[in-house]
């Protein structure tokens, strides 16, 4: 089992919130380390600025937040990202800019679980929301 896993900005969120969806998650949180994606942490940086949060709440998404290892730019993870986009693409799957780089993570060997990925990596797990819209018949 790994000990690392890529979580999507999406189940940030749910976890953050105590979302009902969140708790499905929480078996793959278990004994592993979370790591987010640093695109992660810019959106959650804009949803705070467009929601114009409090600084209490922005406070506590903060130290929330530093349970988290954040993944940084490297050059592995733009190779990754784009072969991520393009295979999306080839299904017929449109695939924004977080999400492709969440995968892109997981490719490059980090530890990122929702629906298959190409390419990869044995071990590797994300969590996702794909996997929570399924459960809700959305996908």
């Amino acid at each position: 089992m790994s000990t690392t896993v890529v979580v999507d900005t999406d189940v940030v969120s749910y976890l953050f919130k105590s979302h009902p969806i969140a708790f499905q998650y929480l078996p793959d949180l278990t004994d592993r380390t979370p790591m987010i994606s640093f695109m992660t942490l810019a959106e959650l940086d804009r949803w705070v600025l467009e929601a114009h949060w409090g600084e209490a709440r922005r406070k506590r998404l903060h130290e929330y937040l530093e349970r988290f290892v954040v993944l940084p730019y490297d050059r592995d993870l733009c190779t990754k990202w784009a072969d991520v986009t393009v295979a999306a693409q080839t299904c017929g799957r449109r695939i924004d800019c977080a999400e492709s780089l969440d995968r892109g993570h997981s490719l490059a060997g980090r530890r990122s679980a929702d629906h298959p990925q190409p390419q990869r990596l044995p071990g590797s797990l994300r969590i996702g929301r794909d996997r929570a819209l399924a459960s809700m018949n959305l996908l």
